[in-house]
């Protein structure tokens, strides 16, 4: 099982795309993000909720930094044909 440990940048050269997906799905964010999705599914967002969600975003896109896209792409590349 992988830690955060895992992550140290002398440790990430053994890491395949598929340690990174799996770790990140068991990973607290994405029950939230997951819970967040069941939440949004169930109807439309009040208005103060949206402002909410949509300030979030905006400064999520503001600090993103360019690895993460690039890690996102890597990821993508390399799990593509193991994923249903």
């Amino acid at each position: 099982m992988l830690s955060a440990e895992s992550f140290r940048p002398d440790a990430a050269d053994s890491l395949t795309g598929k340690d990174v997906y799996n770790y990140a799905g068991q990973h607290a964010g994405t029950k939230v993000l997951h819970r967040f999705i069941t939440n949004l599914a169930v109807g439309e967002l009040p208005k103060a909720k949206l402002k909410i969600f949509f300030a979030s975003m905006t400064a999520f896109v503001r600090h993103i930094t360019p690895g993460i896209p690039a890690l996102a792409s890597r990821l993508t590349d390399e799990l593509y044909e193991e994923l249903p």
